[in-house]
């Protein structure tokens, strides 16, 4: 009986470690960072990066501002910013209960990065409607922006450490 579960288990070929289980991390562990929307939630908070990066590029060079480039720029802020939300809920509900304790703090930090970020592009929403928006207030919300998202980014980093 041994032989044959011996080549039972030879014969099937080892699967590539992951990421996460290079790093050591567990199964429980693995499944806060894994999973299709945490990935869309993921993929949308580089959508924002890559869009914040735009903006802050374009209104630290550009005076007048390009209010239509901007406004579609922030445009996709919001639209990410609500996709990126929607899958984080998505995803926290196929958390186990005891995983959804566990993270209870970190999603906290999560919502409130996501509020103060609605708050910062509604904001450059504004800002946007004025008839001679301000390129430096603009820079200013986009960079308070940025670091909303790079807090949300080392959130991530710092909880595939820990586990």
């Amino acid at each position: 009986m041994a032989a044959v579960g011996t080549v039972a288990a030879t014969a099937q070929p080892a699967s590539p470690p992951t990421k996460a289980s290079a790093q050591g991390m567990s199964h429980s562990q693995m499944a806060m960072t894994n999973g299709p929307h945490h990935a869309l939630a993921m993929a949308y908070h580089e959508n924002m990066l890559t869009f914040v990066r735009v903006v802050q590029g374009h209104t630290t060079s550009a005076v007048p501002v390009d209010v239509d480039f901007t406004r579609a720029a922030v445009d996709e802020m919001q639209r990410s910013l609500g996709l990126m939300k929607q899958h984080h809920q998505d995803h926290l509900k196929t958390l186990s209960e005891e995983m959804r304790t566990a993270a209870s703090r970190m999603v906290q930090e999560m919502e409130t990065h996501q509020a103060e970020l609605n708050v910062q592009l509604t904001a450059m929403e504004e800002e946007l409607k004025a008839s001679i928006p301000g390129a430096k207030k603009l820079s200013a919300l986009a960079t308070s922006v940025h670091s909303h998202l790079d807090a949300m980014s080392k959130m991530k980093s710092d909880m595939t450490m820990k586990i």
